[in-house]
């Protein structure tokens, strides 16, 4: 059986399963109960295997990969339960991370038939040295960077911060008391953001965007960078930055922003649309 966790104090019940992680600020941020997910495992009181949601961003298998009465659900839970709410909030796509990726290469493929995809992540470790070290960077005239606030939002008409925020966090005040952004415009109006997606105790995952082709190769996506992560050094906050291996834009601007770009490890894909 599959049973989901429904109390989020009971969430830490994981957090030994959490030593094949690493720090994942992904996790830890619904771990915690900072920012909305799911946590499925298929034990309550002693598991040894769970399924993490964090909505908009990713799925995560944890811990023990040969689980016959976890396994033999898992895929009817994606199917019946997560797939429906999943597409109804426009998230299209199941991205899924192993943990440890070797036990569960051989289990992922009986479950989903072999149908999953395999992409490339790309993790990085920010280096405070390298990033004190990096030249000024110039924005053209007509743009700003903001650091997001109340006042920010009240500004921004068309509400891009705040629908930003809210695919991460349970509201704007949730946001404001344990979050950090910042926010390029373009006159009066919001062309990127660059958030903490997701929030562990002491380590914040970065989403950064630049809305429109209109505004990228103007330096904004470094700019927006670059005043976060001097916020979260003033916090005592570690900023951590993940991409695919085709977003070369983001892996430049983390390269640029103190990161040091660490090995790819695999992740697998597959459209909503095509689980049946």
């Amino acid at each position: 059986m599959i049973f989901q966790i429904k109390n989020k104090s009971d969430y830490k019940s994981i957090e030994h399963l959490l030593k094949f992680t690493g720090t994942n600020p992904v996790i830890q941020g619904v771990m915690e109960g900072r920012n909305p997910g799911r946590i499925y495992v298929d034990n309550l009181r002693k598991p040894q295997v769970a399924l993490v949601w964090a909505i908009n961003e990713m799925f995560f298998l944890i811990g023990e990969a040969n689980i016959p009465q976890f396994n033999v659900y898992l895929k009817q839970l994606f199917i019946s339960e997560i797939k429906p709410e999943a597409m109804e909030i426009n998230e299209e796509m199941i991205n899924l991370e192993t943990y440890p990726y070797e036990q569960w290469q051989n289990t992922v493929k009986e479950i989903f038939s072999d149908r999953m995809g395999i992409g490339q992540r790309v993790p990085f470790i920010f280096d405070e040295t390298i990033f004190s070290e990096q030249p000024p960077i110039e924005i053209p005239d007509g743009y700003k960077i903001k650091i997001i606030n109340r006042d920010t939002l009240l500004e921004d008409m068309e509400h891009v911060i705040l629908k930003e925020i809210l695919k991460f966090w349970p509201s704007a005040a949730d946001f404001f008391a344990q979050g950090i952004g910042v926010c390029s415009m373009k006159d009066q109006t919001v062309v990127g953001t660059c958030i903490s997606a997701f929030a562990g105790r002491h380590d914040h995952e970065i989403g950064i965007n630049t809305y429109s082709a209109a505004h990228r190769g103007k330096g904004l996506g470094k700019a927006m960078a670059r005043e976060y992560i001097s916020i979260c050094i003033k916090r005592g906050i570690i900023p951590h930055w993940t991409t695919e291996d085709f977003r070369k834009d983001s892996i430049a601007i983390a390269k640029n922003a103190g990161f040091i770009q660490l090995p790819k490890y695999p992740v697998y894909f597959l459209p909503f649309r095509e689980l049946v």
